[in-house]
């Protein structure tokens, strides 16, 4: 026979357990929201980084064309160079003018993937 104290303990244990499912539930989804965020953020410092990399590559086989071409007697004709992974292409066009001076036209193209 139930008595109306044992309903009454009865339907505060059943409301209990739901609370902490509802609380459970909502560290849960905490959880979750965090750790999307914290996956996107270290996925866009490996983005920056990969980028800054190379952009490096590309900043060093450039000054190293500018050094070369600085160290090199230059005959005039047009010659094209490829350095690196293919992403810095250079192309120049020397000519004579008619007051025998050289005139040099470097032009330097950066190509992405």
């Amino acid at each position: 026979m139930k008595t109306a104290a044992t309903t009454s303990t009865n339907s505060f244990s059943k409301r209990f357990h739901g609370f902490v499912l509802w609380e459970i539930l909502l560290a849960l989804t905490i959880f979750c929201v965090v750790a999307v965020a914290l996956i996107t953020a270290v996925h866009q410092i490996l983005d920056a980084s990969i980028l800054l990399r190379d952009e490096s590559q590309v900043r060093l086989e450039l000054q190293n064309i500018l050094a070369e071409t600085a160290a090199t007697k230059m005959k005039p004709g047009k010659s094209e160079m490829q350095v690196g992974d293919g992403r810095v292409r250079e192309s120049r066009t020397i000519w004579v003018s008619t007051h025998d001076q050289r005139a040099i036209s470097p032009r330097v193209c950066l190509l992405t993937r």
